[in-house]
């Protein structure tokens, strides 16, 4: 996820969480850049055309940039390496378009894959919260009428003591 931070998280293909690596995202970095420093400007984050840059704004680009390719084609790697099978890798968050139109180590690009994960435990959650509101229902009035063919009674008293 390209966000405040770059996170890298691997899933197996039953969705669970095996683990990940953090990373400080590019906006961060940038930020702690800028107002770190006396001169450096707030740049857009674009590639250059060189790496070599001759002005403050394209160094700070092809620094930028570049780097961060560098950072997930490394940590892909070492995480396909540790996992030792074939896998997608999802790039999601605004900022990874970017970093992937560079390297071909991010197979998908999908800004919304967050948001549509929420959506999806919204969903979920109402759908279970519907389905305790039904068991709730039930359970009582099932225990009522338990009591009426038990008890004879509809209603139990408690006696305090």
């Amino acid at each position: 996820d390209f966000g405040t931070a770059l996170t890298f998280n691997a899933v197996n293909s039953k969705g669970e969480f095996l683990g990940g690596s953090i990373f400080p995202g590019m906006k961060t970095s940038l930020d702690s850049l800028v107002n770190g420093t006396a001169k450096l400007p707030n740049i857009e984050l674009v590639m250059p055309e060189k790496v070599i840059a001759t002005d403050t704004v394209t160094n700070m680009q092809a620094g930028m940039i570049n780097g961060y390719i560098g950072v997930v084609e490394k940590i892909v790697k070492e995480m396909k390496k540790e996992l030792n099978e074939e896998c997608i890798v999802v790039a999601t968050g605004g900022l990874g378009e970017i970093i992937a139109r560079h390297t071909s180590s991010i197979d998908v690009v999908d800004r919304r894959l967050t948001l549509d994960g929420l959506r999806l435990i919204y969903e979920m959650a109402n759908v279970i919260a519907d389905g305790i509101e039904d068991f709730i229902a039930y359970y009582w009035q099932t225990r009522e009428e338990r009591k009426k063919m038990f008890y004879g009674i509809s209603k139990i008293k408690t006696v305090a003591k």
